[in-house]
């Protein structure tokens, strides 16, 4: 019996939408070697086998442990969205105990915060200029800001030499505030922005 983990359904969401999620907790298990640059996935069965060698390392100290949810990725890795922090940790644990028979680790999936990209953006030269400038311009953003909200740029796209997109990453609640109106104040201009969908190797 494999309690809990047997109401395991395959999902159809993406690497980056696990990763991404406020509160999810997943265990990823990858080959102990592995080609990077690879988008092989597992087989069916393979995936099943090293599954139910998921399941019989976490039930194997009687843990009943929730797993919600499998995501098969590239590189012969597998996502196991599992019911909290603790589970989690412990799965992993588990799990690693069993490395040198399955040839596979389990870490844990590191969560994301969103990413907003703002389009043709003239007036700043760099990342530093763009922030200043964006929070100069945005009260409420800075009042947030002050108060620990995330805002860190992550790239501008140059489209020529005056002309960028920029994408920068925030916290849920920063985020909310920001793409309320579908654009955003910079300067004296509003510029378009929208939730920037990343693509993430793993």
């Amino acid at each position: 019996m494999l309690g809990a983990a047997q109401q395991t359904v395959t999902s159809s969401r993406s690497f980056a939408s696990v990763v991404r999620g406020q509160n999810v907790c997943s265990v990823i298990l990858e080959p102990v070697e592995y080609d990077k640059n690879s988008d092989k996935r597992l087989g069916r069965n393979d995936l099943q086998k090293l599954t139910k060698s998921f399941y019989q390392a976490i039930d194997k100290d009687n843990k009943n442990f929730a797993v919600k949810k499998t995501v098969p990725a590239k590189n012969g890795k597998i996502i196991f969205e599992l019911g909290s922090e603790s589970d989690t940790e412990e799965a992993i644990s588990a799990f690693n105990k069993k490395v040198e028979v399955t040839k596979y680790k389990a870490v844990q999936v590191k969560k994301k915060m969103a990413r907003i990209i703002v389009y043709d953006v003239t007036e700043c030269e760099d990342a530093d200029s763009f922030r200043t400038e964006f929070l100069r311009s945005n009260d409420n953003v800075k009042d947030m800001v002050d108060h620990g909200e995330l805002l860190k740029v992550v790239t501008m796209l140059w489209k020529d030499r005056s002309h960028a997109n920029v994408v920068f990453e925030v916290s849920p609640k920063l985020r909310k505030s920001i793409l309320l109106n579908g654009h955003m104040k910079l300067g004296f201009l509003l510029k378009r922005c929208e939730d920037y969908m990343f693509l993430i190797k793993c």
